[in-house]
């Protein structure tokens, strides 16, 4: 099954407003391509997106991905889905040289709703999620290439939405920013201490300079009872959140966002 949920702009071209995660009934015929994230045991959340396939001679069928505005941010649970990867094998991470994908760029790799898992452990998928209603019986998610593309980099507050997910706002727009492993730069002298709580490893600019993990960050935004302005390095189109400077001195896109 598949569910709708209300969260306008999910994805990280930054938009009007991240809206309130409520359910709502999909009609159940919609193929939908974005990227997954795993929100949970067996469940996973996608911003739809526009997909357009990319042909290079010599080269395996590619999609660019661009997010739709205002689109509803859907939930599936992929208990029972035909998971379709680019991999010669379902356990790989990446795939080695050899892509496995049809005349169309899906995936061809038959594989269980644990390697789709394991796939969203190590980020988000690039996909595009086939309903039993169309699919003729069980949902089918086809892993997909996607072409390379820059992060983007910017100042703003972020306000923990869960352990691995972030709202990234400047001014009056805000974004939903997943991670699974990330780089956390702090001032502070170290990487236990609530945030902005010193200046010890604050380097030019008043960026921090001390090298903490995924771990770190989660912990300290879980303290933080209001949101904490900070830089960070994202992708736009995947809303992946690469990584993360404390900042000891207060910058205008904060300001204006609290």
């Amino acid at each position: 099954m598949f569910r709708l949920l209300s969260t306008a702009c999910a994805t990280l071209t930054l938009c009007a407003t991240v809206l309130p995660v409520s359910s709502a009934s999909a009609a159940t015929s919609d193929v939908v391509y974005g990227y997954a994230w795993s929100d949970g045991p067996s469940t996973l959340r996608v911003a739809p997106a526009k997909a357009k396939i990319k042909r290079v001679k010599g080269v395996a069928p590619q999609h660019e991905l661009t997010p739709i505005a205002r689109a509803l941010e859907r939930q599936i649970d992929y208990t029972d889905v035909d998971f379709r990867r680019v991999t010669a094998k379902c356990d790989l991470k990446e795939t080695e040289g050899v892509a496995k994908v049809d005349r169309d760029g899906l995936g061809t790799t038959p594989c269980k709703a644990a390697d789709l898992a394991f796939a969203l452990e190590l980020g988000p998928v690039p996909v595009r999620f086939t309903p039993p209603a169309t699919a003729g019986g069980r949902p089918v998610i086809h892993e997909l290439l996607t072409p390379p593309r820059d992060q983007k980099s910017a100042y703003g507050t972020l306000k923990r939405h869960n352990n691995t997910t972030v709202i990234f706002q400047r001014g009056k727009s805000s974004a939903k920013l997943g991670y699974t492993i990330v780089t956390f730069n702090r001032t502070t002298k170290g990487c236990a201490d609530a945030w902005a709580a010193g200046t010890r490893n604050a380097g030019p600019g008043g960026l921090g300079t001390k090298l903490c993990d995924t771990r770190a960050l989660t912990k300290t935004l879980k303290r933080s009872t209001a949101p904490v302005c900070a830089k960070v390095d994202y992708d736009p189109v995947s809303g992946q959140l690469f990584q993360i400077w404390e900042t000891s001195r207060t910058k205008p896109a904060c300001r204006t966002s609290r």
